[in-house]
């Protein structure tokens, strides 16, 4: 599983890539084509951020094609964010615009149910989609004996780690806030389901001259 790259944080189109989120894809393109990485099979998203990630590794690596499913989505954070600020205008990390830890009170709050907003799809929902999404893959991945390479968003990521990992939903959203962007979870797959083999790595980003390429949001 890949986060895509930096996207467009701060202005009214969020989703396609900064500059820098642009860059971060090529160097991961290099990355796993001088490393020889092969997959069977590409997934992602069907979000711009996601397809374009994808385009920033193609023009540097050799990969097969790309089965985008919607299901693998981010969850609207705007709106959850604004379904949030609307229930609990006083809360302090709005008022000083601290944006990492609005997402993490907006997210435990919608979990919880204590949000909702009109077409605001619910934790529940959220939950069973990405986890169709996922038995697709796995079953394809089984079926086929072949790797899969999934680009996706965090909060997707971070739920499927909370499946290999089983902690509750406090700590998924600590996953879920903690990974970088363009950041690596792998895992290894069997009969019985995923075991989590590494998390939010950065292996394309070790060398001190891209440390600068190394974001979160």
């Amino acid at each position: 599983f890949i986060r895509h790259a930096q996207a467009s944080i701060g202005h009214e189109n969020y989703d396609q890539l900064s500059p820098l989120g642009h860059e971060q894809s090529e160097v991961l393109g290099r990355w796993w084509q001088s490393n020889g990485m092969q997959t069977g099979h590409v997934w992602s998203g069907s979000m711009v951020r996601h397809q374009q990630t994808l385009a920033g590794m193609h023009k540097h690596s050799t990969l097969p094609p790309v089965c985008a499913l919607p299901e693998l989505n981010e969850y609207d954070f705007k709106a959850i964010i604004s379904a949030y600020a609307a229930k609990f205008p006083d809360d302090e990390n709005l008022k000083q615009g601290l944006w990492l830890q609005i997402l993490k009170a907006a997210i435990v709050s919608w979990a919880r149910d204590e949000i909702s907003a009109d077409k605001l799809e619910t934790w529940a929902d959220f939950q069973i989609r990405v986890s169709a999404a996922l038995k697709r893959i796995m079953q394809t991945a089984l079926t086929a004996q072949q790797d899969a390479l999934i680009v996706t968003s965090a909060g997707v990521m971070a739920l499927v780690a909370q499946r290999s990992l089983g902690c509750d939903d406090a700590g998924l959203i600590g996953l879920n806030v903690a990974l970088k962007n363009s950041a690596i979870c792998e895992y290894r797959l069997s009969k019985s389901g995923l075991s989590l083999q590494s998390f939010n790595t950065l292996p394309h980003l070790a060398d001190p001259a891209l440390k600068r390429l190394q974001t979160r949001v």
